[in-house]
């Protein structure tokens, strides 16, 4: 009987530890435990021990929308920046996420502390553009990119030069993940 109560015990603290993992978890369907689809008005509910902060922000190149709601975690760190739109039902939903906490990882374990080299050596397969004030690198088949600073970069270059992975310092750590659904 013993044997049995352990055992139980061992696989609740096994499923509890999985689910903890979970709420951090970047894939092609979500980030955490946002996906597509999650209603702007659940929000309150999904982080009830969190800090919901709404803004809007005109003249930033880098929000589609001018709405955005920034997620502080109880001791005052960002942990996300959610932009939303408007579904075909007329609900507000999750459109777009940028992590801003290294507490979030892909599945590959390539979070806001990992470098260009971890992120080649998870993805082999990259897509790489030049953007203004930064370039973005694209894993072959996912919904999410790694943002660097023009500072990763080992020369200077305009926008129409091809840049590579052989462009970039292996060391350079990503500046943003984002998420577009």
């Amino acid at each position: 009987m013993k044997k049995y109560i352990i055992t139980a015990v061992a696989l609740i603290g096994l499923v509890a530890c999985n689910n903890s993992k979970n709420d951090f978890l970047i894939t092609n369907t979500n980030v955490g435990v946002l996906q597509k689809d999650t209603p702007i008005q659940k929000l309150d509910s999904i982080f009830a021990k969190d800090s919901i902060v709404n803004s809007s922000l005109e003249g930033e190149l880098r929000y589609a929308s001018a709405e955005r709601i920034t997620i502080f975690s109880k001791d005052g760190k960002e942990l996300l920046e959610i932009t939303p739109t408007t579904n075909d039902k007329g609900e507000k939903v999750v459109e777009s996420v940028f992590v801003l906490s290294s507490q979030y990882t892909t599945e590959k374990g390539i979070s806001l502390e990992s470098t260009f080299k971890d992120v080649k050596t998870k993805y082999p397969e990259l897509s790489i553009e030049p953007s203004l004030s930064s370039v973005i690198v694209s894993p072959k088949g996912q919904n999410f990119y790694f943002t660097f600073a023009h500072s990763a970069l080992k020369n200077a270059f305009s926008l129409t030069d091809a840049i590579t992975e052989n462009d970039i310092d292996e060391n350079a750590k990503i500046t943003r993940i984002t998420i577009n659904f």
